[in-house]
């Protein structure tokens, strides 16, 4: 062994004892994990030259030698999960490049049956109008333009904002600080929150604060916690009687060189929902402007499973009534429950006899208040806990946190799957619905121009069999004439001949005379009709 292991008593805290004593004694993790005694655990540290503090209990020292094992072995559980997200959002990136393109050329298809406004006007709704109006009066659209813009630019988007809401006083910014990796944001027992803070990545440590008048204020160089205590005194408002008031500050968006945000992940620390109208206001707004793609809410376990059911349903509703008009709209995404993980936070307060107890009774009242929730969005975790090992080592990971880090990159790929899948499924509606739309429209056309040709068919044949019979019909009529005025004639000769008739046209008198010619002429022609 190289070091002689203190001896511990009751008078000596084994949290306080330290180690530099390195040793090459290999241990596994199997051999940590048959260990029954914390004195030989200690021991077991001291030859592997890990740093104890902190430590009081068998199972979390062991924890600890097994995560220095493991990281002898170059396993880092952080990094690795934030390598999968970057790898994650490329892969995404090359979807939205195809979507985006997808999308480019149905609107070029369309544009090609777009006719003049004047020829719309003259003869009615054409081309791509025509076909704009039947999805319009079934509701796929309200503006194919506009959806096809909105689509296109938030396909475009490469950040998936994740909300961080909770209890009061459950860790929210703990929970925070565990992620991003460093200790920015301030914890303190009291609600702090009065502003939405906007985290994401950046090579930088800088922060710009916006305020609602549109002023905009930019931070340099926040480097050291004396720098964040400095701006947060400046914007976090503590006198719940001033908490009461909307704050000039519309958000704070900072940027810190955090691994797990490298990946496009931004999260939103947002005021507690419940609290009072201005909060309520704060968050509204935020979910009513941006396009919320996850949801994490930290449970204060350590208060009989600390689930305030008037605060997630009232922020539920925010969110769901928001973004459903929002999606009506066709200006975001749908938010997805499944896009939503709930952290049961102080786990280590809660005595180890309860805790099943405690996490059952967690998961049915938040199933009462969130739509189709399953058990497996619920994680335990403490992270005090977590942070304390951090603290110790970056690269030592408990259990407890691989499982929330593992959880947090399946609620992101959910996220942009969904994304993604959303913008499909719109764009494939619209196809189907236009394909369909088209189809009568042919149709139409075709029975227009088959009963068309049918009609001429028929005034064709009743020409040629008009044509046909015309010569015949002439030649009866003309001998239906002839006939008739030879008749005509013949009984009209019979009744001149009579001696009356004869002798009344021939004896006329001067006075009697129905023509100016005089009688001479008129006596000439009736011997010729005689």
């Amino acid at each position: 062994m190289a070091g002689a292991r203190p001896e511990i008593g009751k008078s000596m805290a084994p949290h306080l004892l330290t180690t530099t004593v390195s040793s090459d004694c290999e241990y596994t993790p199997e051999d940590i994990r048959q260990v029954t005694e914390f004195e030989d655990a200690f021991e077991m540290g001291e030859d592997m030259g890990v740093d104890m503090r902190g430590l009081d209990e068998l199972d979390e020292t062991k924890q600890r030698l097994i995560m220095h094992i493991e990281k002898k072995e170059g396993s880092n559980y952080k990094q690795e999960v934030a390598q999968d997200l970057v790898n994650v959002s490329k892969d995404d990136v090359k979807k939205k490049k195809k979507l985006i393109d997808l999308l480019d050329k149905f609107q070029e298809e369309l544009e090609q049956f777009t006719v003049e406004e004047d020829q719309t006007q003259k003869h009615g709704k054409r081309g791509s109008a025509a076909i704009e109006s039947l999805l319009k009066t079934e509701g796929a659209t309200s503006n194919l333009e506009i959806d096809f813009q909105q689509k296109i630019q938030r396909t475009k988007n490469n950040e998936c904002l994740v909300v961080v809401s909770g209890e009061t006083s459950a860790g929210k910014s703990s929970v925070l600080n565990l992620l991003i990796g460093e200790k920015i944001l301030p914890v303190h027992h009291n609600p702090c929150t009065s502003v939405i803070t906007r985290i994401s990545y950046g090579k930088q440590r800088t922060a710009k604060i916006v305020f609602r008048d549109g002023r905009l204020s930019s931070l340099e160089d926040l480097d050291g916690k004396d720098k964040w205590k400095t701006l947060w005194d400046q914007i976090y408002v503590k006198d719940e009687n001033e908490r009461e008031l909307a704050t000039e500050v519309k958000e704070i968006r900072i940027f810190v060189p955090a691994i797990l945000l490298k990946c496009g992940l931004v999260l939103v620390d947002s005021p507690g929902i419940g609290e009072n109208d201005a909060m309520d206001e704060v968050i509204t707004a935020f979910v009513e402007e941006n396009d919320i793609m996850g949801f994490l809410y930290i449970v204060k376990s350590d208060n009989a499973g600390g689930v305030d059911e008037d605060r997630l349903g009232s922020l539920l509703k925010v969110i769901m009534e928001k973004q459903k008009k929002k999606t009506e709209g066709g200006s975001t995404t749908p938010f997805d429950p499944k896009c939503a993980i709930f952290v049961c936070n102080m786990w280590d307060l809660v005595k180890e006899h309860e805790r099943k107890l405690v996490f059952d009774y967690a998961v049915t009242k938040l199933g009462l208040y969130w739509p189709g929730l399953t058990e497996t969005q619920v994680v335990t975790m403490s992270t005090r806990k977590c942070q304390r090992e951090v603290d110790v080592d970056p690269q030592y990971i408990l259990p407890e946190y691989k499982q929330f880090l593992d959880d947090m990159k399946e609620l992101f790929v959910k996220a942009l799957d969904r994304r993604i899948k959303t913008t499909y499924k719109w764009l494939e509606n619209i196809l189907v619905r236009s394909v369909h739309h088209l189809k009568i429209i042919v149709r139409r056309i075709d029975n227009s121009e088959e009963d068309l040709a049918t009609t001429m068919k028929n005034v064709h044949s009743k020409l040629t069999r008009l044509k046909e019979h015309s010569h015949d019909f002439i030649q009866t009529q003309r001998i239906k004439l002839d006939t008739e005025s030879k008749e005509i004639t013949r009984a009209f000769k019979e009744e001149l001949i009579k001696p009356q008739v004869k002798f009344r046209i021939c004896q006329w008198i001067d006075g009697e005379t129905p023509v100016d010619d005089d009688w001479d002429t008129i006596k000439h022609m009736s011997k010729k009709w005689f």
